[in-house]
């Protein structure tokens, strides 16, 4: 199992580094004013991003598609350089949002929910969240010229969970009730924990998300000093 990770890994690299140097292509294309050009990006990279998992998972490299995704991001990030299709982009996850949050709120039935996994999971999230917390605090110190408000500001940044809780919380419960070829008893175990699973992903958008964003924007606007006029000035001279 561990050499298949490692294995999907890899495949997910690869196939995430060539698509993200195949975009380059665009960079060439000079017959193309440049808010055409990002709406052909903003396309391909969405049916890339739709494409991609329904393509790993009728392959059977289910583990690939995370992978792939993050590294083709990054690199038609660096072969796009600036003209990048940022702001469709922006708009476009501003519209999907509510419906992923809510398919995941939907799939929870609140009767089913076992009050001491719950607690459990109230727990494990304080304790995550206070270890994420102070990591961040740490690796931000040293030389690199951060005041002590700034790294707690980056540590807080750090808090908030939601977007990859919202897409993978349901995915251990899917498969569960896809299982066949099992006996009740180990499909019934295996249901048990997708929805322990799920409930977890649940409760900790629901606990970080909104005091994270809280924290950003108040801290934010204290905590951080403006260089905007020295970045403006150094792309002068």
């Amino acid at each position: 199992m561990v050499g298949m990770n490692v294995f999907y890994f890899v495949i997910g690299f690869l196939f995430g580094a060539f698509a993200g140097y195949v975009m380059s292509v665009f960079n060439k294309c000079v017959c193309l004013e440049k808010g055409a050009k990002n709406w052909l990006k903003f396309l391909v990279m969405l049916s890339l991003a739709i494409g991609l998992p329904f393509a790993c998972h009728y392959t059977r490299f289910e583990e690939s598609k995370y992978i792939a995704i993050i590294f083709y991001g990054y690199f038609s990030k660096n072969v796009w350089g600036e003209e990048r299709p940022d702001e469709l982009l922006a708009k476009f996850w501003l519209i999907c949002q509510p419906f992923l949050f809510s398919s995941v709120g939907a799939s929870i039935i609140l009767s089913n929910i076992d009050g001491d996994v719950f607690g459990k999971s109230v727990l494990f999230l304080i304790l995550g969240v206070a270890a994420r917390w102070g990591g961040t605090f740490l690796v931000t110190g040293g030389d690199q010229g951060f005041t002590y408000k700034e790294r707690a500001f980056f540590a807080f940044a750090w808090i908030p969970k939601a977007t990859v809780q919202a897409a993978i919380g349901g995915i251990v419960l899917d498969n569960a009730r896809a299982l066949k070829d099992v006996s009740e008893e180990v499909r019934a175990q295996y249901l048990k924990f997708g929805n322990i699973t799920l409930t977890m992903a649940v409760v900790s958008i629901i606990m970080t998300a909104p005091p994270g964003a809280i924290l950003i924007n108040t801290l934010g606007m204290k905590w951080l000093s403006d260089d905007s006029e020295e970045m403006d000035a150094a792309k002068g001279d």
